[in-house]
């Protein structure tokens, strides 16, 4: 009886050895796939955070070149009023028609010509 009793004793270790050593190997299992996953997941965030870093980069480089040209746009805005401001326009008009009609008309054209030249329309596409 008392091999019995050892023999059930030695069995009831191994058994529960047994039991310990396959739930130990399928978590590892589990851990080392999680891992995988999580290092996946750690990649992707990595190139997310690295492309917004450019996208932020890249806004702030055009921000700032939109507000130099923007500071250059109301400088030409300012000597544009100073210019017309000297001028009265009005009274050129009466006095000498042909001149300011003249000058006006080549304005007109000029600035139609910078739209098109920004735009990328012509007078055909306007049409």
């Amino acid at each position: 009886m008392p091999i019995l009793l050892v023999l059930l004793l030695v069995s009831s270790i191994a058994g529960g050895g047994y039991f310990y050593y396959t739930d130990t190997q399928n978590t590892i299992t589990q851990l080392r796939t999680s891992n995988a996953q999580l290092k996946i997941v750690a990649e992707d965030n990595e190139r997310a955070i690295n492309s917004l870093k450019a996208d932020a980069e890249t806004n702030a480089r055009l921000s700032a070149q939109l507000t130099e040209e923007l500071q250059q746009s109301e400088l030409r805005r300012n000597a544009l009023i100073n210019t017309f401001s000297r001028h009265d326009l009005t009274n050129l008009a009466l006095k000498k028609p042909g001149l300011i009609e003249k000058r006006l008309n080549n304005g007109t054209e000029k600035a139609f010509d910078d739209i098109e030249s920004i735009t990328g329309n012509t007078p055909s596409d306007r049409m």
